[in-house]
């Protein structure tokens, strides 16, 4: 069974299990910077938050680069980052083979490409860590595609679970529409 982990940085992040066989960990951004993963996903181009005045994921994208290449961690990217990091192990993200496969863009962040990539390489399992966006924030624009990738894949088979407090994502509501009880009343748990 191919079991992945994806961390996130938000809330619950620090709950996902350490390195170990039986499942591979992906971290987004600068997870790498504080924790150990199997592959890091960094889809901000350098240059363009260089050029869009974004210091601090410039800084970011740095200290990932530099980071996985000490570690000897692969790290997709959207495209090859135009600056040398040594002997970091830089992959592009295979985008046309994803989208010939799943057949939709829709993608509105880096746990989208995360979750798409996933279902591409056809994993049985995915578990979400510190993937908590709530509606109340400027994260609420990308819950619906991370929302729609999370159906995609268990439209494929693919167990989805999403770990830690206050996970947003795919809510199910107090009472079921229709039912006005709970699911947990209704499916007698």
């Amino acid at each position: 069974m191919k079991h992945i982990i994806i961390i996130g940085k938000g809330f619950g992040c620090e709950l996902a299990p350490p390195l170990s066989e039986g499942h591979e960990i992906w971290g987004i951004n600068n997870v790498i910077c504080w924790r150990e993963v199997d592959l890091a996903f960094f889809m901000d181009r350098r240059d363009v938050c260089a050029a869009e005045d974004k210091p601090t994921a410039t800084q970011e994208f740095d200290e990932t680069m530099w980071t996985a290449a000490e570690r000897g961690t692969p790290v997709i990217v959207s495209d090859g980052p135009a600056d040398d990091y040594g002997d970091a192990k830089i992959i592009r993200y295979p985008l046309r083979e994803v989208l010939a496969d799943v057949g939709h863009p829709y993608i509105n962040y880096s746990i989208d490409y995360m979750l798409a990539y996933a279902i591409h390489i056809k994993v049985d399992k995915i578990d979400t860590y510190g993937v908590n966006m709530q509606y109340s924030t400027s994260y609420r624009t990308q819950i619906p595609s991370s929302e729609y990738w999370i159906g995609f894949a268990r439209g494929r088979g693919i167990e989805v679970n999403l770990n830690g407090p206050l996970v947003n994502i795919c809510p199910l509501p107090n009472k079921m529409y229709g039912y006005g009880r709970s699911l947990k009343e209704i499916l007698g748990e």
